[in-house]
């Protein structure tokens, strides 16, 4: 039977239903059954607008299947195949989709509200402006996923591979995306506050103008990230990877950067107010502009760094290692070290740092 006739099969079903059942309506599971078609058959079917909601398709072949606004509302698809599949504006709300493949699938403005969606195949899918509030996403593949403008709060995404995936203004506020892989991820203006990415792995990925006030960046790995303009205020970046990363113009106020690897970044006009960089390393990195006032760089390492135009006002620099002319055009007390032209500071500096 060509099951691509399913709007039609529907109406004669319900007809029949009439007759061997009080209630006029009856269940998708029941309509496949009485039909003789059997789950995995239903490949490239058409199930436009229909009710399929707590319907049971596990493992079910819906390859290339069309369901534009369908209700899947508690569906359980776990191990489904729905590759290719088109799925905007279904609402799957409440589902079970754990371990299913959406690989290519259409999902725009889809609704995955408190689904799960464990370990689940989402490689090149279109999340664009979707719904995954509450979604657990832990496990899942994402790579190279589109999901522009899609609300992920609170999602749990733990150890989930995001490669190369497109963040572009989402939600991710509260989102938990411990160990999660995001390298090369595009994240332009993306929402993360409070967001926890402890040991993320963020490398050469795009931040530039996210929001990641509050969120949990410890022992992260940026190295190579674009970060310029990014707001990290108050978050946690405690022994962070951040060599060669372009934080021009960033925020760091208040943020815990203790132990934190700076080398080689590009931290040019970077707000770093009252921020505590204890042991941080930041050799060679680029300062010029920088506003380090009343900020916390005891046993800091500044060797090689770059700070024309750069203000240290309040700042504590205590048992810093610095270039010895660093220290001289701060009028700063320091002891030369055994290595020639290195310093350990002594005292903090009252005045701003302007080199020529």
């Amino acid at each position: 039977m060509d099951i691509n006739y399913i709007d039609e099969l529907f109406e004669e079903i319900n007809e029949k239903s009439k007759e061997i059942q009080s209630t006029p309506s009856i269940s998708f599971n029941d309509a496949l059954e009485l039909w003789e078609i059997s789950p995995s058959g239903l490949e490239g079917v058409n199930l436009s607008g229909e009710n399929l909601s707590n319907a049971m398709l596990r493992n079910a072949n819906l390859r290339g299947a069309v369901l534009y606004e369908t209700d899947c509302r508690c569906i359980s698809l776990q191990g489904a195949s729905l590759v290719e599949a088109n799925l905007v504006n279904a609402d799957f709300q409440g589902s079970n989709c754990a371990a299913a493949n959406f690989q290519g699938a259409d999902l725009e403005a889809a609704n995955f509200q408190d689904s799960n969606l464990r370990a689940t195949n989402l490689q090149d899918a279109n999340f664009n402006g979707a719904d995954l509030t509450g979604s657990n996403l832990s496990g899942a593949d994402l790579r190279r996923a589109n999901l522009e403008l899609a609300k992920l709060r609170g999602a749990d995404i733990r150890n989930g591979d995001l490669r190369g995936a497109k963040f572009l203004f989402a939600d991710l506020e509260d989102a938990h995306l411990k160990g999660a892989n995001l390298q090369r991820a595009d994240l332009t203006k993306a929402m993360l506050q409070r967001a926890n990415l402890e040991n993320a792995k963020l490398g050469g990925a795009i931040l530039v103008f996210a929001d990641l006030q509050w969120a949990n960046l410890i022992a992260a790995d940026l190295r190579e990230a674009m970060l310029q303009s990014a707001n990290f205020g108050r978050a946690n970046l405690w022994r962070a990877k951040l060599q060669s990363a372009d934080l021009f113009g960033a925020c760091l106020k208040e943020a815990d950067l203790e132990a934190v690897n700076f080398r080689g970044a590009i931290l040019r006009a970077a707000d770093l107010r009252e921020a505590s960089l204890v042991g941080a390393d930041l050799r060679e990195a680029i300062l010029i502009e920088a506003d380090f006032r009343d900020a916390d760089l005891l046993e800091s390492n500044l060797l090689g760094a770059k700070f024309e135009g750069s203000n240290f006002r309040g700042a504590n620099l205590q048992g810093a290692l610095a270039d010895e002319a660093f220290a001289k055009k701060m009028e700063l007390e320091f002891e030369r070290t055994e290595i020639k032209g290195v310093v350990r500071i002594g005292l903090s500096p009252q005045t701003e740092l302007v080199n020529a």
